[in-house]
């Protein structure tokens, strides 16, 4: 995973404390093939500021008015005759007005670097710039960051665990099933590809086997999806053994990264719309003690919008999957 905007920024930190610097912010560059970047901390504010190098020149007007912005962020173009060894430069330069937003602004850029050095060689910075800023203003206005509770972290662990076992079954594959994967973006189905779809339950009971399904058409066959599966994780929860969501992430992270950046940027987008929040899931540890595999075919029970009364939706139910062994299959049908 790449964190060079990251340790920048902290090397920054070391720097000014090292040297005590009251009077002049220390500018630290960053330099990766093309891309030619700087970072830099105020000393009275503490506010970061983040430089990447316009070699076709400045922006017009248009296009600066149109970059997606919010509160907290300042964005402007600024040519220097002379920065750090370069001269006659335009620079396009990010920076943190929010004293208290500084982690959260260095993983906004991170992410801007991360795109801007895996861009394909046509594609303009202006682009690949607008399209970041654009997505995290539309996280911004859902809400932002928000601590997942309990029920919440076993969600998303149980997702990661799916995608965790169908790597390990498919080693020799690009793990192209995380294009489908729609549970952070609140789709019906966790998963989908191929003609079929996988709904990710947790139970944290194993003796009460119960799962809960949100609403009348969430598992509904249609011709985009006409087969579903129902994957069920049994798990164990601790503060001692087991594994932790932010280890789990880690560790797909780095299989994402031995096959593409760009699905690891994909995987990193998608963890952030799940709630994902790096650092801050370390405590939880969960453990699956058995998962099973069920299919949706007919005499599933289930409740369908047409079996409803008129005016009546939006019904959540359970399912005792005691019940339901004779729809239970083995898991390999789905790896």
């Amino acid at each position: 995973m790449n964190t060079a905007v990251i340790n920048l920024f902290n090397r920054t930190l070391i720097k000014m404390q090292d040297e005590n610097q009251t009077d002049m912010m220390p500018m630290i560059p960053l330099f990766y093939e093309d891309v030619i970047a700087f970072g830099g901390i105020d000393t009275v504010s503490q506010c970061r500021y983040f430089f990447i190098e316009l070699p076709d020149g400045p922006w017009d007007k248009d296009q600066m008015m149109a970059l997606p912005k919010w509160n907290g962020l300042m964005i402007k173009i600024e040519f220097h005759e002379n920065f750090g060894p370069l001269k006659d430069r335009y620079f396009v330069e990010f920076i943190q007005v929010e004293p208290d937003t500084g982690d959260l602004f260095v993983t906004v850029m991170q992410n801007i670097f991360d795109y801007v050095i895996s861009r394909e060689i046509d594609e303009p910075l202006f682009t690949v710039i607008y399209k970041v800023l654009e997505k995290w203003r539309s996280f911004f206005k859902r809400g932002g960051y928000k601590k997942l509770n309990e029920e919440q972290q076993r969600g998303l662990y149980g997702e990661l665990w799916f995608m965790k076992k169908w790597v390990e079954n498919n080693l020799d594959k690009p793990p192209l099933l995380l294009e489908g994967w729609d549970g952070p973006l609140s789709d019906r189905i966790d998963f989908k590809t191929h003609g079929w779809g996988v709904e990710i339950k947790t139970v944290r009971d194993q003796l009460n086997k119960k799962i809960r399904i949100s609403n009348e058409n969430q598992l509904k066959i249609t011709e985009a999806v006409p087969k579903i599966f129902i994957y069920v994780c049994y798990l164990e929860v601790s503060r001692s053994f087991g594994q932790t969501l932010q280890e789990l992430v880690d560790e797909l992270r780095n299989h994402f990264y031995s096959f593409s950046h760009q699905l690891l940027l994909k995987f990193n987008d998608l963890l952030v719309s799940a709630g994902f929040k790096d650092n801050e899931y370390t405590e939880l540890y969960m453990n699956v003690i058995e998962d099973e595999t069920y299919e949706v075919m007919d005499k599933f029970p289930l409740i369908l919008a047409n079996m409803l009364p008129k005016g009546i939706s939006h019904v959540s139910y359970s399912i005792d999957l005691t019940h339901c062994e004779e729809f239970k299959i083995e898991e390999n049908r789905i790896f």
